[in-house]
């Protein structure tokens, strides 16, 4: 939000907010960000980059309402917007989330009635406390076949109970009018996101199917990393060569339908590819055209005859036979019940590309004039570059319709089109399925909004992921993006899991993940891509063994930071494990670095962009790199689990346990009536815990985590996947009827749970 100089030094913005934490940094000339440093302390939150964004509190405390009555409610203090979405928010097939906020420590039970026949009575529990406010949540599925919800509150405290409602009559204690919604959400995300587990993949590293189209020095793939090749130049007093960000190993689109069949074994439901364009680089980073696949992920030496052919018209373009292989693969992935995304770079494209090479023959009278952003016509003429060095030209921006080429754009939304309906019949089934856009926060908002309409017009449930390190709830309302690549949520957890001097505490991170979830709705958390590293950072294997860091911060030995790049042991892979039980038990979508359940280890890059270690390649040159039987059988399990119960997915979000002293933390997840409880034991020793019971006395519990059973392919549709292909199966795990069991007692179950370990309980 600009902000403008009022002629005295000093510069004012005017914001409309809604209640709540807002956070926010101050930047000036476009790149010093500075704290506002009267703002209030206690309110400043981590940015995630080693620094503190300020906050500003929006709204009456719950101190403005004075201290709690005993035994009645202080109805003044009681809140519920139903036209807002964080208090009423349809989130999935019927699936309504509905939230009230009471003064904290108030109300000791809240129920919600539903209207119907009959009607409902859903006790609602306590999801958040915050500024002297208890938000209390519950979810409802509803089968109305009228499409419209009628529901109100009972508040109790003591032998006081007060109900609340619409309108006037909403602290009436008798009488009340219902609150009436409409079954519609007020935006959408895609419904089959909510439901994926996400593989990222970078395709020059995941597999070599084909040495027909490997580029000039392929490396061998089971190449000792750390060894130069006869054409590397090592840094002098470093055990580095800066020639090994550019090597290739040959990864393609034939390697990666040979391994389709891998996806549905460890149970992975959508993949996400960095660039697979035509580009000069292995990472693909550097677009030189988005109409063609890269010739060195299908078939070599086709694209540079086809591109001169070509021209800004769609009518002209051609399908490589690079192009057709990627589109078999996708055919290939639909059939299995994938879903496929690829990177949109659209803030910057490749030097060498046909606009500029253009541009920089021609000058102002190029066609191109205005696709990039040039700062000294010359001759020469030179340009601004995302990476510095020219090899990134950037787009021309303009603040107010976010390309300034109209033409620039058109390319853009063109090629968009091209890959999600190949053959423009308006069928989108034969395309990607979404995009994950690259630095997205560097184009500005209005071609976003523009972009998105034209996607979901393509294909209404497309999913669109951008690409921002930081608290992003400004793009996620519904007329940008659906998500983001969840860093926040990686932050938070490496504080809790793996930092030791820094670590935070049960409670502490209890609050930083409700608070999290809070700045999104509940539409847009189930959509989101919870990762723990990527092709950005280092490996999450290193990562523990390198803790009390800022994320993604001095993680580089080739820089000279005291980094330990080496293999980790047993106990930092016990520590990964449980991690790993998190990221699929907890609400949003996980998403895993390629490899990492097969524990490929090493720093950021290059190191972390390794190829992808195969049982059927070894023994590889480095004896360590081999894949670990035990962490991919973890990954395989925890991911079936999830897959099999639908409340995994799209159930919310309830903590049962913060046990600070011995660092023990619980939580369920419930849909309906399929509720599991998960116990995370972060502690050096084990522990026994007692955690309240969603389920009846003497009720009988297993631990699926460990139970015996057996995986199953179960067809997606039977367990609640949306929209996925026909007579799809996923991987699924059902527990042995014999396997240990657990019993309700008191309303309680209490468990062992190893150290560094946990437990998912879930009804037999």
């Amino acid at each position: 939000t600009p902000m403008h100089d009022q002629g005295d030094g000093s510069y004012v913005a005017y914001l409309k907010l809604d209640d709540g934490l807002h956070q926010y940094k101050f930047v000036v000339n476009g790149s010093s960000w500075m704290q506002d440093p009267k703002a209030d302390a206690s309110l400043r939150r981590e940015d995630g980059h080693g620094g503190f964004n300020s906050g500003l509190f929006v709204g009456p405390r719950g101190e403005d309402y004075g201290p709690a009555p005993r035994g009645d409610i202080n109805m003044a203090a009681v809140l519920h917007r139903s036209n807002e979405s964080r208090y009423f928010d349809v989130i999935d097939e019927g699936l309504v989330d509905v939230k009230l906020r009471t003064l904290h420590g108030d109300a000791t039970r809240v129920v919600l009635r539903v209207a119907g026949q009959p009607e409902r009575a859903i006790p609602m529990r306590v999801g958040e406390t915050a500024f002297g406010f208890d938000v209390w949540d519950a979810s409802v599925t509803s089968t109305d076949t009228t499409n419209l919800f009628s529901y109100y509150f009972v508040l109790s405290d003591g032998p006081t109970n007060r109900t609340y409602g619409a309108a006037e009559n909403k602290e009436s204690t008798t009488g009340v009018r219902p609150f009436a919604r409409e079954l519609k959400p007020s935006f959408t995300t895609s419904d089959w996101a909510k439901h994926v587990v996400w593989y990222q993949i970078f395709p020059e590293r995941f597999r070599n199917g084909s040495t027909q189209n490997d580029p000039p020095h392929t490396v061998p793939w089971r190449w000792d990393w750390y060894k130069p090749t006869a054409w590397e130049r090592m840094v002098e007093g470093k055990p580095f060569s800066n020639d090994w960000y550019g090597r290739r190993f040959g990864g393609d689109f034939q390697g990666v339908i040979e391994k389709l069949s891998y996806f549905h074994e460890i149970g992975v439901t959508a993949l996400y590819f960095c660039p697979v364009f035509e580009s000069n680089s292995n990472h693909g980073y550097d677009t030189v055209d988005y109409r063609h696949i890269s010739q060195y992920f299908g078939t070599k030496g086709d694209n540079e005859k086809v591109i001169k052919r070509e021209t800004l018209d769609p009518a002209t373009w051609e399908w490589t036979p690079s192009d057709k292989l990627f589109l078999e693969f996708v055919k290939k992935a639909h059939a299995q019940g994938l879903k496929v995304i690829v990177d949109g770079v659209f803030n910057h494209m490749g030097r060498g590309n046909f606009a500029l090479n253009d541009l920089l023959t021609h000058g102002r009278k190029s066609a191109y004039a205005d696709w990039f952003d040039v700062n000294d016509w010359g001759p020469p003429v030179k340009y601004k570059s995302w990476d510095g060095g020219g090899a990134m030209p950037n787009f021309r921006k303009d603040g107010a319709k976010g390309y300034a080429s109209d033409s620039a754009k058109k390319y853009i939304f063109d090629i968009t089109k091209r890959w999600m309906d190949p053959n423009g019949d308006g069928d989108s089934s034969d395309g990607v399925d979404g995009w994950r856009l690259d630095v997205a926060e560097d184009v500005p908002r209005p071609f976003w909004q523009d972009w998105r309409k034209h996607v979901k017009g393509i294909n209404s449930n497309a999913y669109i992921s951008g690409e921002v390190w930081g608290p992003a709830p400004s793009h996620l309302q519904g007329d940008e993006w659906d998500a983001v690549m969840n860093y926040q949520f990686a932050m938070r957890a490496i504080r809790y899991f793996i930092d030791q001097k820094r670590k935070i505490s049960t409670t502490e991170f209890d609050r930083q993940l409700k608070e999290l979830l809070g700045m999104y709705s509940m539409q847009v958390n189930f959509v989101m891509q919870n990762l723990y590293d990527s092709h950005d950072t280092d490996r999450l294997a290193n990562m523990i063994i390198n803790p009390d860091r800022d994320y993604d911060g001095c993680n580089r030995p080739q820089d000279g930071c005291p980094y330990n790049g080496a293999k980790p042991g047993n106990q930092a892979y016990r520590v990964l494990k449980l991690m790993a039980t998190f990221q699929m038990t907890f609400l949003g979508a996980p998403m895993i670095w390629y490899g990492d359940e097969t524990g490929m280890f090493g720093a950021d890059d290059p190191t972390d962009r390794k190829p992808m270690l195969w049982k059927d390649l070894e023994p590889y040159d480095n004896a360590q790199d081999r894949v670990m039987p035990d962490v991919l059988d973890h990954y395989r399990r925890v991911i079936a689990i999830r897959n099999t119960y639908r409340a995994l997915r799209t159930g919310l979000l309830q903590t049962v346990l913060m046990d600070d002293a011995n660092n023990l933390y619980g939580f369920t997840r419930s849909r309906g009536e399929e509720i599991v409880t998960v116990v995370l034991n972060n502690g050096a020793n084990d522990q026994v815990a007692v955690v309240p019971s969603p389920y009846p006395n003497d009720t009988r519990v297993v631990d699926i985590l460990t139970a015996s059973g057996e995986y199953y392919d179960a067809p997606m549709s039977s367990l609640g996947f949306p929209a996925f292909a026909k007579d799809a199966k996923v991987r699924a795990f059902r527990a042995a009827a014999n396997a240990p069991a657990f019993t309700v007692r008191d309303g309680k179950i209490s468990v062992t749970v190893p150290k560094k370990s946990a437990v998912v309980l879930v009804r037999q």
